[in-house]
């Protein structure tokens, strides 16, 4: 998303950096406040949700490192086919 100047000078004077405004514009769903204009909201209970689900993503990522990762099999369209362990199949070898 691309900012104006008035953001950006904003922005500086505020102590607000462009990893936090990309993790708003992610993380937090917009509310219309005028005609085609939105605003997202950072507040308290909305940070408290998003470190809530960080946690949650974090245990599904251990858990998954556990396991030795995962594969997924998709189609361009992106039609899950199956997924396995990036160690369950080794090809047996040739013999010459």
């Amino acid at each position: 998303m691309s900012r104006t100047r008035h953001m950006c000078k904003r922005m500086n004077q505020r102590g607000f950096d462009n990893k936090l405004m990309s993790i708003i514009e992610e993380f937090v769903k917009p509310v219309s406040c005028r005609e085609g204009a939105y605003k997202y909201c950072l507040n308290k209970k909305t940070i408290q949700q998003v470190l809530d689900r960080f946690n949650q993503i974090k245990k599904q990522l251990v858990n998954a490192h556990d396991k030795g990762g995962a594969v997924v099999v998709a189609t361009p369209d992106g039609l899950q086919i199956t997924t396995y362990r990036p160690d369950s199949y080794r090809r047996p070898k040739r013999k010459r």
